[in-house]
């Protein structure tokens, strides 16, 4: 690329030709303007502004639930002790689906096999032989919350020995979510007017807006957890918000 150079005379030639003069007056330009400082009013609106943080939470009563059931066994075989997991696994879906549960809400979502050293009770020494651990889990999806404790149990009587991950939801999520983001919004406004009317300030339009956080969760009873109606589900959504304030009468 060529470089640009000035002599020790004024950097700006007296006369610029053809073309090329005119493509070096607009560096020169661009350069010059680049180098201008903010307007006064730019440079206001990054001081004159306040900064809150805003938090929105709303709850509902959960309409679906989820469980991890599996089957995990020890066995020196390790094709008997596929099979048996396989076989197992097989019961417990037949006994869930016997009991009104679609076979489109249970899908397996994982196997393992693990060999381990056998060791000899009786001296805790290894014996050289591998024994294997098998296992096989499936979710469970519980369209009726209140059928929660009747679905594991029914598992359980089939051959389940994993219980694992229960949780509650809900099936129209996207909803909850966004209200918790307009109570948080609102939530916003109303601290950056407190802050704005001990100031002598108002608040005027939001200059920059970051959602910093959403967390679910439930809230049950200890003993009750897979009992309908043991809890509510909760969305909270906090988020920072910076708005433009200035001097004057509300």
């Amino acid at each position: 690329m060529q470089s640009l150079k000035f002599a020790n005379k004024p950097p700006f030639p007296r006369a610029l030709k053809g073309e090329r003069g005119m493509i070096l007056m607009a560096v020169l330009l661009l350069l010059i303007v680049g180098r201008a400082p903010l307007p006064a009013h730019a440079q206001q609106d990054l001081e004159n502004s306040i900064t809150v943080v805003g938090e929105g939470q709303v709850s509902a009563t959960p309409d679906l639930a989820s469980v991890n059931l599996g089957v995990e066994v020890l066995n020196t075989d390790l094709s008997q002790a596929i099979l048996d997991v396989e076989s197992r696994m097989n019961l417990i879906a037949d006994a869930l689906t016997a009991i009104g549960v679609d076979p489109a809400d249970i899908q397996i979502i994982g196997v393992d096999v693990r060999p381990q050293d056998l060791i000899d009770t009786r001296t805790g020494a290894l014996t050289g032989q591998l024994v294997y651990r098998v296992s096989n889990t499936q979710q469970v999806v519980i369209r009726d919350v209140a059928e929660a404790r009747s679905i594991i149990s029914e598992g359980v009587q089939a051959g389940a020995n994993i219980i694992r991950d229960f949780a509650f939801g809900m099936n129209n999520m996207e909803a909850l979510e966004s209200s918790a983001r307009t109570t948080a919004i609102t939530s916003a406004y109303e601290r950056a007017g407190e802050l704005a009317s001990g100031l002598g300030l108002i608040v005027g339009e939001p200059l920059n807006v970051e959602e910093l956080d959403i967390t679910r969760g439930i809230t049950t009873e200890p003993t009750s957890a897979l009992q309908a109606g043991a809890g509510q589900l909760v969305i909270t959504v906090q988020i920072r918000v910076t708005f433009r304030a200035r001097v004057g009468v509300q």
